[in-house]
């Protein structure tokens, strides 16, 4: 939700990037504003997708932590899941996740539209299970790719594509910049970065959770070098929110705009 904060007040300055590129979350919000050329009309598209009945069938609300906040984004996640969706359902199919869910979701916000609809050059990242590799999806179905991208693994069910089998691209991309050597060559890249930090300092109950906390630490460490690429960071104030709180969009919203106003100097010399 941060991420429309920003791209609004892009808007308010009159700013349009030349290239968008999301993973997971922000392939959905990036495909939207670059189908639709400007940010008008995003918060609504938020607020009656996570308001309706139709995503309320996730139960997501079941996921997030207690008052406290004890743990981490995916330890708890992690903990919760096996209470809620049992380890058995996951052995028996690829995803928590009805495999049709994700499909109508993505359907319902984008429609038909294709890469060649766009108003504004956009690439969604995602991982291919096979290789390993993050890959650019750049062509064909908008609401196929975003899908992809956001697909969580164990949670939402694997796209198949071409000669890829992708899920979220968090796992290899979280931060999709181009790497060094990497095209476009010569762009100003400014990137959000929305990842929680590590807030809890345990005591973790049993292996899974600590199996969870190595990989969100190894998440950090990943993303850290993917921002090193980026010319400009922008950081919304939302580190203590958790990931399935979908009940405080005006506040996040707010988090991501004000952190582009902060940077409105820097933003303006780099768009200059």
């Amino acid at each position: 939700m941060a991420h429309i904060g920003v791209l609004q007040h892009l808007d308010e300055l009159s700013l349009k990037p030349e290239l968008v590129t999301g993973t997971s979350m922000g392939a959905v919000i990036g495909a939207w504003y670059c189908l639709k050329g400007s940010s008008k009309g995003l918060a609504e598209m938020a607020h009656h997708l996570f308001n309706g009945e139709l995503f309320k069938r996730l139960d997501l609300d079941e996921l997030k932590e207690d008052e406290e906040g004890a743990r981490d984004s995916f330890e708890e996640f992690s903990r919760k899941t096996k209470v809620l969706f049992t380890l058995s359902k996951m052995v028996r199919r690829m995803s928590i996740v009805d495999p049709d869910f994700m499909e109508q979701v993505m359907e319902r916000i984008y429609g038909e539209a294709t890469f060649d609809d766009l108003e504004v050059p956009f690439v969604a990242v995602a991982t291919d299970l096979y290789s390993g590799e993050d890959v650019a999806l750049t062509t064909g179905s908008l609401a196929k790719a975003v899908q992809a991208s956001a697909s969580i693994p164990g949670v939402f069910s694997p796209v198949e594509w071409d000669d890829w089998l992708l899920v979220d691209g968090y796992i290899t991309k979280n931060v999709p910049v181009p790497e060094p050597g990497e095209p476009p060559l010569k762009a100003d890249v400014i990137a959000v970065d929305v990842q929680r930090g590590l807030r809890s300092a345990g005591p973790w109950e049993n292996g899974i959770e600590v199996v969870s906390r190595a990989e969100w630490i190894m998440q950090i460490q990943l993303n850290r070098y993917y921002l090193e690429q980026a010319d400009l960071v922008l950081v919304p104030d939302v580190r203590e929110v958790h990931w399935a709180d979908f009940g405080r969009i005006d506040q996040l919203i707010e988090a991501g705009r004000v952190s582009a106003v902060e940077k409105e100097e820097e933003i303006d010399r780099l768009f200059g």
